[in-house]
């Protein structure tokens, strides 16, 4: 399937990751330097992550997903001891916050195709990490030298293509591109 390659600014929209490891940090890492609103939901993050809240460049809810028998998303706060007033249902609190975007990064197939459910059914754009046909959208390769954003994709599969293509193409900004912005 092809994407169209669509550049929106997302700059203060709201951007919900599940997840907190490496590829929600990668994700994570890209969306700041658009100045997204992001919110991650997971039981523990990476030490980038961490620093990142710590900062307060992101939000993060320190809790997990769960699937329940009506085949629901249910929130499980990773600290039980402590009162909360948190919302339970995952559906419900995808409505009431209305995010621009959702990213399911998990390591559990089942969580990231219950995002998607959940995503598809509120008409949120989401992109799932271990599951193309789920995703509404990928994630490129970013490419931003002197003002010019550039992205590069395989439609979700060859990142090692993208991956130089995207060296290739930076290397080429770079020696085009004067401190000014202007071709050389």
């Amino acid at each position: 399937m092809k994407h169209f390659p669509l550049y929106i600014d997302i700059s203060h929209k709201k951007v919900l990751v599940i997840g907190g490891g490496h590829i929600a940090e990668r994700r994570i890492t890209t969306l700041l330097s658009f100045q997204s609103d992001i919110t991650v939901i997971a039981p523990t993050i990476s030490e980038t992550l961490l620093t990142q809240v710590n900062a307060r460049q992101i939000a993060w809810i320190q809790a997990s997903l769960c699937p329940r028998d009506d085949s629901t998303l249910q929130i499980h706060p990773a600290d039980t001891t402590m009162e909360t007033t948190m919302e339970t249902d995952f559906r419900s609190m995808v409505t009431r916050e209305a995010p621009y975007l959702i990213l399911a990064a998990t390591h559990d197939r089942s969580i990231n195709h219950g995002i998607s459910l959940v995503a598809r059914a509120c008409r949120i754009p989401v992109n799932v990490c271990d599951c193309q046909e789920e995703c509404d959208f990928y994630f490129p390769a970013i490419i931003e030298e002197d003002g010019i954003v550039a992205s590069v994709t395989a439609n979700g599969t060859n990142h090692r293509l993208v991956r130089s293509l995207a060296t290739q193409i930076r290397a080429l900004l770079r020696e085009n591109l004067d401190d000014s912005g202007h071709s050389t």
